[in-house]
């Protein structure tokens, strides 16, 4: 159905009547946290269905007829959404024209609403998706590891230590020489929000991707060819398949590199894949 935005009996509009509910303290919180699977497993007493039907009372009280919550249901989803995209844009210091076009009523919902949509949205798709705790457990597996890995400690420099003191027989000073600092590579972090989760996803993905091609390609080697075949085209098929078989590692060394993978993990992951 469509929010047309005229008025109905009581004098509101559709749309002015969602937003007095999402302006309640802990309902948007409330449709967020509800849902099927969370009922089925207890964590929750209510669906998304079953709270919208109160958006529909409320409708059904201001004149408006023939609202199913399901249609409620995907209105207050798609406004959610918009605010969070809003919400993201006023946060990194966009214009307010930029934040309205992403959502036309976030001005009038960030003061009941704020930032806690966020956390409890992220909170729930991360109960809700498996893919997603298999990822937040790869990543805290990978944090864990790095956590161990012994890390130089960076030098003091002479400019905060250096004092100036007053002795009788002052001696020459030897001018020390500063020590060179360790270099230190920036590592990529790991995904927190939901958009990083599916960055991590697509990565994963395309590691496995990769990795099926690199064993396909192995497994179509021409090793035993009959012997009708002409030398020649028997080496321009070995060859073929050579190049082929170097274009998938180096897809899946680069998927891995950006996937925060270092070297020696690398090597030791290449070498293991070619002796199979």
């Amino acid at each position: 159905m469509k929010w047309l935005p005229n008025l109905g009996p009581m004098g509101v509009s559709r749309n002015q009547v969602v937003l007095d509910w999402l302006r309640q303290p802990g309902n948007c919180e409330r449709f967020m946290q509800a849902g099927c699977r969370s009922k089925r497993l207890g964590a929750v007493n209510e669906n998304k269905t079953e709270v919208a039907g109160l958006v529909c009372t409320l409708l059904q009280n201001a004149g408006f007829r023939g609202i199913t919550p399901q249609a409620v249901v995907v209105k207050l989803t798609s406004l959610i959404k918009s605010y969070k995209r809003a919400h993201a844009l006023a946060a990194s210091g966009a214009s307010e024209d930029r934040v309205l076009n992403a959502c036309s009523d976030y001005y009038t919902l960030v003061d009941h609403i704020g930032i806690a949509i966020t956390a409890s949205t992220s909170t729930t798709n991360n109960n809700n998706n498996p893919d997603s705790q298999e990822v937040a457990s790869l990543a805290s597996r990978r944090v864990s590891s790095r956590s161990r890995i012994p890390r130089p400690a960076s030098p003091q420099t002479s400019e905060t230590t250096t004092t100036t003191t007053t002795n009788n027989n002052p001696r020459p000073q030897e001018e020390a020489t500063p020590e060179p600092r360790p270099v230190q590579r920036s590592r990529p972090r790991q995904p927190t929000s939901r958009a990083g989760n599916r960055k991590w996803i697509y990565i994963v993905q395309s590691i496995y991707k990769a990795l099926s091609m690199v064993r396909k390609v192995a497994r179509a080697r021409p090793y035993n060819l009959p012997p009708s075949q002409h030398q020649g085209q028997s080496l321009n098929q070995a060859r073929r398949a050579r190049i082929e078989e170097l274009q998938a590692h180096a897809a899946l060394i680069q998927q891995m590199r950006e996937a925060g993978f270092t070297k020696d993990e690398i090597v030791s992951y290449v070498q293991q894949l070619l002796q199979q």
